[in-house]
């Protein structure tokens, strides 16, 4: 991940300034609306056009998967009216059609926020997502992103007899769900129990019933959890 620092570098108005405000709590993806574009252009844009303190994204990423960073996270800029405030704006330069750099760049970003954050991947959206938003911005279907996210948090395939952390993290997992080890909790051990449970999940979720924990049982738990 390529990480240009532009905070310094960007046209800014010359009397107004953005706030600063809490950690963020959300990410917005944005799209350009421009075939080509930087920071630099859209800052300009922002500030002499548009008459803003400076540019509206707090990052932007290029056709080539350069990220661009151009406000701290915590800055309040304009990208979202009405919920800018512990919101990160992240723009793709383009129209909708991105290139696989681009794409690997945004989930890259978006997961190493997320995690210095604690930003849950249901509140990671498109811009036209957000309630109120009239838009077809970003102009793409950014569930794809928020799958990827939730494949990044996936641990390792677990099954019987298995201990440890990411165990562990599956029975909070499963009772956050509303499937309950009643016995032995959360022990952070794959027993008998444990087994059953995701037995029963995959049953009640349409999935294969093997009591096993793989990409599919758990992509299906994150999901589920993650809305709860």
């Amino acid at each position: 991940m390529k990480v240009v620092d532009r905070r310094r570098t960007l046209p800014k108005h010359r009397t107004k300034k953005y706030q600063r405000g809490r950690a963020p709590d959300k990410i917005t993806i944005h799209h350009s609306a421009t075939a080509a574009g930087s920071a630099e252009s859209f800052a300009g844009y922002h500030v002499h056009s548009l008459g803003w303190p400076g540019i509206g994204y707090h990052f932007v990423i290029g056709r080539n998967g350069t990220i661009e960073k151009c406000w701290d996270e915590n800055v309040i800029s304009f990208h979202t009216a009405g919920l800018n405030s512990r919101n990160v704006g992240i723009c793709l330069t383009g129209r909708g059609s991105f290139s696989s750099s681009q794409l690997k760049s945004l989930v890259q970003l978006i997961d190493y926020l997320k995690k210095k954050y604690t930003i849950p991947v249901s509140r990671i959206k498109g811009h036209r997502e957000w309630n109120g938003q009239r838009t077809e911005c970003p102009g793409m279907d950014t569930e794809w992103v928020r799958e990827k996210l939730r494949l990044l948090e996936t641990p390792s395939l677990l099954k019987t007899g298995m201990k440890g952390p990411d165990v562990l993290k599956l029975q909070k997992k499963l009772e956050s769900a509303g499937m309950l080890l009643k016995r032995y909790g959360a022990d952070g051990v794959y027993g008998k129990e444990t087994k059953q449970t995701v037995m029963n999940y995959q049953r009640k979720r349409g999935l294969t019933v093997d009591g096993i924990t793989g990409p599919e049982t758990w992509g299906t738990l994150l999901n589920d959890t993650d809305k709860a």
